[in-house]
């Protein structure tokens, strides 16, 4: 094959699973952190994965094609590991990105 495949990217860096079941609104400022905290994470390596969100607040995340960018999930427990370990989940992204140092 020789050099006609790309290198897929290997993700090293800090990853938060974010809890969204507590979560009954999103609006463009959420959208906006949600973004802010993506490209924060995945320029160190890192991702971000919200989980459990509900219904309404994951038709918001369809209907502006965030889902497309961020691998969401419907459940924590659906949720990957990294290399075999679970990230941290968190319930706050800024409270997650102050303890990473992003």
């Amino acid at each position: 094959m020789g050099g006609r495949w790309p290198l897929l990217p290997t993700h090293t860096g800090p990853s938060i699973v974010l809890d969204m079941r507590g979560v009954t609104f999103l609006d463009s400022s959420g959208i906006n952190t949600f973004i802010n905290c993506y490209h924060a994470l995945n320029a160190v390596g890192g991702w971000l994965r919200p989980a459990g969100a509900a219904d309404a607040v994951a038709s918001v995340i369809k209907l502006v094609g965030l889902d497309s960018v961020i691998d969401c999930h419907t459940t924590l427990a659906s949720t990957p590991s990294k290399d075999g370990v679970q990230a941290p989940v968190e319930r706050c992204v800024s409270t997650a990105l102050a303890r990473l140092h992003l």
